[in-house]
């Protein structure tokens, strides 16, 4: 080596420097300055970063080494232009890899001079040194990094506690300095503060306020060297504020409950609203951790928090009420526990007692009260949802027949409440009320009917089984609830169900349409004002499942098919909900034997103008020969801009008959529809259409599918 004349090519540190600093963190630091690219040529394909690998062997030798030499700028000046082409190595270390870098070398470079003596002792070293790295140097140097970054957050912490955490963020200006600031109470002073209860109640104020301030705040722009950035947003500003309180729910439950009320009173942001909401939930939920520290005292503290609202604040904040009554109805108490590799989800059931049973009579009654001031079959839904969960044991097995007990009286009690109010509920909550209880029943009744009382509730449970026969028997005491849901709804229960609960749902559509035919027969000139009572009602139920309508749909044919001229005096007075069903009257008057029932009604409707896509489906459905009929309603649609029906009409002529029939019918759609050669050339399209179905573009597809010669 020593004979060469290109020694620099072979050995790249013949002059070198090693930078050992104290941690990770400082080497970082290092590294992100630039200082060596920015001051030197670095030869990167010469320059590695040393660390255990399958090529070297799994060397610990750890440290980062660059090739540089001097750059331009430096070989430029005179001093310097003697070095130009020479190249040094600066190695980047930590004082921890460089001790054991420095004791490493002169053991492992240093062969023992005689053959056959010490190998063993030697390669326990080597294996002690690897250990020292592995188990001490790097944990170390790991711990050294977490600790400096501790430290430097516990400064930053301090500095914004010395200056007076509450004043500094009254004073922010924009909502930029209002984040940075609510971002670094959280990060640094929070996690630090000795006593967070002291501050607590000033510091939500303080939150709020920032909050506040910060929906009145225009947005302005973070500068950058490099350009504007988008600046921070009040909902940014909230969303900070909300993980605080969550973080610290548990500190103050009533003072923490509130804050999450005030902003949700005026947050206008449906996501942010929602973020409120299930914190409110985790707040309300029976954790396994906490119970075991204060039992019951956090739904406490939210019950007591409640009952201090007003009554406008309780209508105000009752989505965030509706929330935490629901979490008081569970009977499980949930847990979760982590591991290295595994987070589990830890279930169990609440122990009986008097303030798990005083917690739920308050929850049920807050429900209740809501229930009686809505008139949304909505919110009558969901509240209901709500209280089916005061009806629902844990999951898991193990809970005790007092909790058992508990669920059944707060059951019992339910149905009664609902009894009491069922002559003023919907017939559709009335209907979704009787097929929950229906099945309700039949668990009642396997615990009446056991051979034994091994839960000690067969008493409980005989008077459940009659609070849901008393509810029964009151709605079906109405006989137009009775005829209501034979005709409308999915949910309908029918005697036969409360007789033998696994009948056949076979037998169930047989029943009502047996009743659907007495019906038909009961219907005159004397009970015709009643019937069409009950047929407004019935067409006045909203619902997106055809299910619902199906068998009133079958009733409508029927009714106008047997008594046309009755069917005509209900169409002559009928209202939009009523005319929804238009088609299935005029199927109806199609199938009667009187012609000119029908024929009139559909001349009427054409003269007007009105339901020309119920004209057109009927037609369809009818699969008329019929013409001149689908020609008038299309010219109709035509005039009157009707493009939902002009669809019609077209399904009409290519379901009805294909491309059999001559195609000049529809010549008259090209000129409402717009220039073919321009349809032609655009090809098919989509639009969305009502009812957010997507259709293939009825100017071009469908046009075109028609009238390909066109």
């Amino acid at each position: 080596m020593l004979e060469s004349t290109a020694i620099e090519d072979q050995i790249k540190d013949l002059a070198g420097a090693r930078l050992i600093f104290y941690t990770n963190s400082d080497v970082d630091h290092f590294l992100n300055s630039r200082l060596i690219p920015e001051n030197f040529e670095v030869f990167w394909d010469e320059t590695k970063i040393h660390h255990p690998t399958k090529e070297n062997a799994d060397q610990r030798y750890q440290a980062i080494h660059y090739t540089v030499g001097l750059n331009e700028a430096r070989i430029a000046l005179p001093e310097y232009s003697k070095f130009k082409g020479m190249r040094c190595e600066i190695q980047i270390q930590t004082i921890l890899s460089h001790a054991w870098a420095e004791t490493s070398h002169d053991i492992i470079y240093k062969p023992l001079e005689s053959k056959g003596f010490g190998r063993k002792a030697m390669d326990a070293i080597d294996r002690r040194l690897t250990k020292i790295m592995d188990d001490y140097l790097l944990p170390a140097g790991y711990e050294f990094q977490k600790i400096q970054h501790d430290f430097q957050r516990l400064m930053q912490g301090k500095q914004l506690f010395d200056r007076g955490v509450i004043e500094v963020l009254d004073s922010c200006n924009n909502n930029n300095q209002r984040h940075d600031i609510v971002a670094s109470i959280k990060e640094y002073v929070l996690p630090n503060y000795d006593d967070i209860e002291a501050i607590y109640p000033e510091l939500i104020q303080a939150l709020l306020r920032a909050v506040d301030k910060a929906r009145v705040t225009q947005n302005e722009p973070i500068k950058t060297p490099f350009g504007d950035l988008d600046g921070q947003t009040p909902g940014a500003v909230t969303t900070l504020v909300i993980s605080i309180l969550e973080n610290l729910r548990y500190v103050d439950v009533e003072a923490t409950f509130k804050a999450f009320g005030r902003v949700y009173q005026f947050e206008e942001d449906e996501d942010l609203r929602k973020t409120i909401l299930k914190t409110v939930e985790e707040l309300a939920r029976y954790d396994l951790d906490v119970c075991r520290q204060v039992g019951l005292g956090v739904q406490f503290a939210l019950t007591a928090a409640i009952e201090n609202l007003s009554p406008d604040d309780r209508r105000l904040l009752w989505p965030l009420l509706h929330t935490a009554w629901q979490e008081f109805l569970n009977s499980e108490v949930r847990g979760i526990s982590a591991s290295a590799d595994a987070i589990a989800l830890n279930t169990g059931a609440l122990p009986a007692s008097d303030d798990l049973k005083s917690i739920r009579k308050k929850a049920i009654d807050g429900l209740f009260e809501f229930y009686d001031l809505t008139s949304s079959e909505n919110e009558k839904r969901s509240i209901l949802s709500s209280l089916w969960r005061a009806t629902h044991l844990p999951s898991q097995a193990g809970y005790s027949n007092e909790l058992r007990s508990l669920v059944l009286n707060d059951e019992n009690r339910i149905v009664e409440e609902l009894t009491a109010r069922a002559s003023h509920d919907p017939y559709e909550i009335l209907e979704h009320i009787e097929r929950h209880l229906l099945r309700e029943y039949g668990r009642a009744r396997q615990i009446v009917e056991a051979e034994n009382d091994r839960f000690g509730c067969k008493d409980l449970a005989a008077k459940l089984g009659a609070s849901i026969l008393a509810f029964r028997d009151a709605i079906n005491a109405n006989p137009q609830f009775v005829r209501y849901k034979i005709l409308v709804g999915y949910e309908s229960v029918v005697p036969l169900q409360w007789e033998q609960p696994d009948v056949d749902y076979s037998e169930v559509e047989k029943y009502r349409r047996a009743r659907i035919a007495e019906y038909i027969d009961a219907i005159s000139e004397a009970t015709e004002d009643e019937w069409y009572g009950i047929i407004k009602r019935c067409a006045a139920t909203k619902s997106n499942d055809g299910a619902t309508f199906r068998l009133f749909g079958e009733f409508l044919v029927r009714l106008a098919k047997d008594n046309p001229d009755t069917a005509e005096r209900f169409l002559l007075r009928a209202d939009e909900n009523i005319l929804t069903f238009l088609p299935a009257v005029l199927q109806g008057l199609y199938q009667s034997e009187s012609n000119l029932t029908y024929e009139r009604t559909i001349r009427r409707y054409l003269s007007d103008g009105r339901h020309l896509t119920a004209l057109a489906r009927q037609w369809r459905l009818s699969k008329s020969q019929d013409q001149k009929f689908i020609k008038d309603v299309l010219s109709k649609a035509v005039a009157c801009g009707d493009d939902i029906a002009v669809m019609e009409c077209v399904v009409c002529q290519t379901t009805t008959h294909g491309f059999s029939k001559p195609r000049s019918a529809f010549r008259i759609q090209a000129s409402y529809l717009g220039n073919l050669d321009l349809l032609k050339r655009s090809g098919p399209r989509k639009l969305k259409f009502p009812h957010g179905r997507t259709m293939i573009d009825r100017r071009s597809e469908l046009l075109l599918s028609i009238s390909p010669d066109i």
